[in-house]
């Protein structure tokens, strides 16, 4: 069975998961992000998490496909880079994907963390299009057209 690392950066939380090819979260667990005072001790503290997460349920880091990485905005998924998100002090121009490629050998996506879950899982899961808007720690979007998540800015043209 594929096996699968997620990590959700937030304002006041930080999550990590294992789950599996069918979206289905094994065991997770979560730090608080404020404490940590940005990335510098962020990222080790995440990698702590996951190794500890890993042994905890007797996985070994070779069993693991891929991790994903879902990050508060403004991002940069093509250069795998959070830029300068207004909640998260302390991590801007963070080379995050980079980061985790080069501590366990494994692909990492990224991308923004509003709307892809509610797209993929949630009650809109029937349509194509979604225009997904949050409050929390932050406020924040995200754009789903024709299946596939915008990136960067666009603009309607006339």
């Amino acid at each position: 069975m594929k096996r699968l690392i997620g990590i959700d950066i937030g304002g006041t939380k930080i999550s990590v998961c294992l789950g599996d090819e069918k979206s289905t979260i094994v065991a997770s667990k979560r730090i608080k992000t404020q404490p940590l005072k940005g990335a510098k001790n962020g990222l080790p503290a995440i990698v702590r998490e996951i190794e500890q997460l890993l042994d905890e349920q007797k996985v070994l880091i070779a069993q693991i496909a891929g991790i994903g990485i879902a990050s508060p905005g403004p991002i940069s998924s093509k250069a795998g880079l959070i830029i300068s998100p207004p909640n998260l002090k302390g991590w801007e121009n963070t080379r995050i994907v980079e980061y985790f490629e080069h501590h366990f050998h494994k692909k990492v996506c990224m991308n923004n963390d509003a709307g892809l879950a509610e797209y993929e899982f949630g009650a809109s899961k029937e349509t194509p299009n979604l225009i997904y808007l949050t409050t929390s720690t932050g406020m924040g979007g995200g754009a789903i057209v024709n299946g596939q998540i915008r990136s960067g800015c666009f603009r309607h043209r006339r």
